[in-house]
């Protein structure tokens, strides 16, 4: 049953993950190896991840979920964030992996911002002006409209890096910025809009940008890493 505060007061999906945490929590959760049959499925993650991290021939990719600052103990949005940490340590925490073998943290972080729910987006646009635009997005689990953002806040984009500590920074949805940049996978075709986002994403974070996206398809990117 979804609680009325979190669905009228936070916007939140209503797909149960933080109920879920909190009966984890208070050690009232059934857990996998309580369902019989999943008993073929199981395995001990942890100790999986850091075997194969442990070989250096081998890799293992850890992808967090959500932005950074909806993290519920280092957001000043609270209460409107989401029930756990969104930080590169906290994903690798969730996994159980050794932060020794930690080789590179991939910051996501999207030209035109957007969030779902209630709490503050700055430089936020109204839906009517994303259509028209063409670039309204929707929530993958809900279906909801995103609310979208015509700008980065580069203040909050430096307090997100200093939680994360990247490596590099994948910049996506640039065809957002720039439509002419759209399903383009070269170098020589990054506009000078785009350019100066790259400049300032990167005097931010302290990260080079390493990657463009700039279509819907998965080959849509403009790779700017050097070996």
């Amino acid at each position: 049953m979804a609680d009325d505060h979190l669905a009228r007061t936070i916007g939140t999906t209503c797909t149960g993950t933080g109920p879920a945490r909190a009966d984890f929590v208070l050690r009232k959760a059934k857990q996998a190896r309580d369902v019989p049959e999943l008993g073929p499925y199981l395995g001990d993650v942890a100790a999986e991840a850091n075997r194969i991290a442990a070989d250096p021939d081998s890799l293992v990719i850890v992808e967090g979920s959500q932005g950074t600052l909806l993290s519920l103990a280092l957001s000043d949005d609270y209460p409107y964030t989401t029930s756990g940490n969104c930080t590169s340590a906290a994903a690798i925490n969730d996994v159980g992996l050794n932060w020794r073998h930690l080789t590179q943290v991939i910051m996501v972080v999207k030209a035109l911002p957007t969030r779902v729910g209630e709490g503050p987006l700055p430089n936020e646009i109204t839906a009517d002006d994303a259509q028209r635009r063409g670039i309204a997005e929707y929530g993958v689990v809900t279906g909801r409209p995103r609310r979208k953002a015509d700008a980065i806040d580069y203040d909050l984009l430096g307090y997100a890096a200093s939680l994360n500590g990247p490596t590099g920074v994948a910049l996506t949805f640039c065809d957002h910025l720039d439509p002419t940049i759209r399903g383009r996978r070269t170098v020589g075709a990054i506009t000078q809009r785009v350019r100066r986002v790259i400049a300032e994403v990167e005097r931010a974070t302290g990260a080079p940008v390493t990657m463009l996206d700039t279509g819907p398809r998965l080959d849509d990117m403009i790779p700017l890493w050097t070996e």
